[in-house]
């Protein structure tokens, strides 16, 4: 009897560590953009592979690349390209499109202006305007910016010819602008933001408030009632749908990255959201997809 419940015991233990063995969890981490969309694809991943559980945090499109070159995480996600030096820092890193966003200026509905050009949009960041009677409204513009580390600000940068630095100490710490090839800071402190929610929630409750974030994101906020409007930029208008017609072009890509050797729970992972399944999510989630 003490052989044949010893033999059961054994069995027990080895078939419970195989199974523990086999549970795997897949740490993601970074864009508040690409957010959504990993959100609705690793619950649709885990309802079809039990085995596999995820954690799934944000943090920005730069703490995404570096968590996941680092190896803290085994996936980061980002709406901007891995810069050069980042590349150099982490070789063995690969970057997956999973689909496109806009670029989004967003305002309280209550403002009378419906839409701005490049050139306004810059002087406003840049401190040269700072009314919105100069632009068509009125009261003083209230500046709201994602912090310095996301890719929402890097895409902003990139379509409006501007730099940034972060400026001022505690409570008055701010992000400050200037035009490329310009010497001069703004004057004029940007209020920073972990990234779109509070962008968006900042611009809801403020009038004078303008910032930028997802086109998707505020096109999903203004659905639901929020009292929010997209600026038209040199008189394109900001939505999903001119984007997909190629007439509203401030747009930046959705990005997955890894280590090349990643565990094949991952890489199935990654190649769920390219698939038709993966990328209807994408479509759901009111990006473009790339499939």
């Amino acid at each position: 009897m003490r052989v044949h419940y010893s033999l059961l015991l054994t069995l027990s233990l080895s078939f419970c560590m195989r199974g523990t063995a086999a549970e795997t969890q897949i740490t993601i981490a970074g864009s508040t953009t690409v957010h959504p969309v990993i959100d609705l694809a690793q619950k649709a991943f885990s309802a079809a592979h039990p085995e596999v559980t995820f954690a799934l945090g944000q943090g920005g499109s730069s703490a995404g690349i570096e968590k996941a070159g680092k190896g803290d995480v085994f996936i980061g996600m980002t709406s901007r390209e891995i810069k050069a030096e980042e590349k150099t820092q982490f070789p063995d890193l690969i970057s997956t499109v999973i689909g496109t966003d806009g670029l989004a200026l967003i305002v309280n509905s209550e403002n009378t202006v419906s839409g701005l050009t490049k050139a306004q949009v810059a002087d406003i960041y840049g401190g040269k305007i700072t009314d919105w009677k100069d632009v068509g409204g009125k009261g003083p513009i209230v500046l709201i910016s994602e912090q310095e580390k996301g890719g929402t600000l890097d895409a902003f940068k990139h379509h409006f010819g501007m730099d940034v630095q972060l400026e001022g100490e505690g409570a008055d710490k701010g992000l400050v602008f200037r035009a490329k090839g310009t010497t001069e800071w703004s004057k004029v402190r940007a209020k920073r933001t972990a990234g779109t929610k509070e962008i968006m929630a900042t611009v809801l409750a403020d009038p004078g408030a303008i910032g930028f974030v997802s086109v998707a994101a505020a096109e999903v906020l203004v659905k639901k009632g929020g009292a929010v409007k997209l600026l038209a930029i040199d008189g394109k208008t900001a939505s999903s749908e001119q984007m997909k017609m190629g007439t509203y072009t401030l747009t930046r890509p959705l990005i997955l990255v890894c280590k090349n050797n990643a565990p094949s729970e991952v890489t199935s992972f990654i190649a769920y959201v390219l698939s038709p399944a993966g990328q209807a999510l994408v479509a759901k989630a009111d990006f473009l997809p790339v499939k």
